[in-house]
């Protein structure tokens, strides 16, 4: 178009052009002109179209999107698994890649420290456990007879994954109150006619929670009658000769087993304790002794001497806070070298010191097994 304007003006200069031909140059011109206007007109339509194809591309369908989301979600899974493997190869010289903006705390934990999450346990079968207390499960501060009713429930029996349902028949219905699928708590063995009227009934699945045996003086002829035995107090011997019995460390008195819903990133360090070691509890077997050692020798310890579950004994918490203060906890014998001391130590951080006892067969270090790290005297 522009060489026809530019050849027609040329040669319109041109005084031998008749009139014939410049009239047929100019109908050339109107028709070109025509041509454009169609072309403009059909350039307008397209880009109409265009912008609405764009606004659909911009709204897309959800199962269009969806699958966008899948190829995004495989990029990242490819990318993940890349990453696993350059982390497994450098797993044996230093942990992940920190950037280099992150505190020098963040870049600790995210070096030492792997990804963590609350567990979260379901049930793996709806049928319950039925926990029946023939010992009266209130504490003896309120007139019960044992302390470890929840410890029992909340601790030893925390991840059964099954509904445990707790019974406390009165006590005049103790020997006769049965079901199946059952673990009872007993203390000094006072109601094992129990497990002969169970037997009896056909009830399957017994099991007891044996409390109280501290100086192995219960007999044993009832243990065959359990489908299975959990007792306090290390037995070789006892474990032996019944396959079905098994062992649970002590707790607890003071209350600290079923309290351990706590971070052990706040207990505080060693430097930071206020006590070099702590003792509270009552005076039995050689206890004494061990007092009075301290005290010749000079070594300052935070003491408090009481009677089993008596008016000094010291609050729950107010021991928990004893031990978590001390930097160790003396763990004389008393009528079992195992005490439950020995554990709400290592619970709060500090460290239980204890005593060789006079036969492996029943000392409970002994089955933490040789390697174990705690002092022993």
């Amino acid at each position: 178009l522009v060489y026809i304007f530019t050849a027609t003006s040329q040669r319109c200069d041109y005084d031998h052009m008749d009139k014939s031909e410049a009239a047929g140059l100019y109908k050339l011109i109107e028709a070109k002109s025509k041509q454009v206007d169609e072309l403009m007109k059909r350039s307008n339509t397209l880009q109409t179209e265009l912008a609405q194809v764009q606004k659909l591309q911009s709204e897309r369908r959800p199962e269009d999107k969806c699958e966008a989301l899948k190829v995004e979600v495989a990029g990242l899974q490819t990318e993940v698994t890349r990453l696993q493997t350059e982390g497994a190869k450098s797993a044996t010289t230093a942990g992940p890649p920190v950037p280099q903006a992150m505190s020098a705390e963040a870049t600790f934990i995210a070096q030492n420290c792997g990804p963590f999450s609350l567990p979260v346990y379901k049930h793996t079968s709806k049928r319950p456990l039925h926990l029946v207390f023939l010992t009266n499960p209130v504490p003896f501060a309120n007139g019960g007879q044992i302390s470890e009713t929840l410890w029992v429930r909340d601790v030893v029996l925390h991840k059964l994954q099954r509904p445990v349902v707790i019974h406390y028949p009165p006590e005049e219905q103790k020997h006769d109150y049965h079901v199946s699928d059952c673990l009872i708590v007993t203390l000094f063995l006072k109601r094992i006619i129990w497990i002969e009227k169970a037997r009896a009934k056909g009830h399957t699945n017994l099991g007891v929670y044996h409390m109280g045996d501290e100086k192995m003086e219960h007999p044993t002829d009832f243990i065959p009658k359990f489908d299975y035995v959990l007792r306090n107090y290390y037995s070789k011997p006892l474990q032996k000769a019944y396959p079905n019995v098994h062992w649970v460390p002590s707790g607890t008195k003071s209350g600290l087993g079923n309290h351990q819903m706590f971070t052990p990133s706040t207990l505080p360090l060693a430097s930071q304790r206020i006590h070099l070691c702590n003792f509270l509890g009552s005076l039995r077997s050689n206890r004494q002794a061990v007092l009075n050692m301290l005290e010749q020798r000079g070594i300052r310890c935070y003491t408090n001497v009481n009677k089993w579950e008596g008016k000094g004994a010291r609050d729950p918490i107010i021991y928990r806070f004893a031990l978590e203060q001390s930097k160790f906890t003396l763990c004389p014998w008393g009528n079992n070298p195992e005490t439950m001391r020995l554990y709400e130590a290592l619970e709060t951080g500090s460290i239980p010191v204890s005593q060789k006892w006079k036969d492996a067969d029943f000392d409970p270090l002994v089955a933490l097994g040789p390697g174990h790290p705690l002092p022993v005297l």
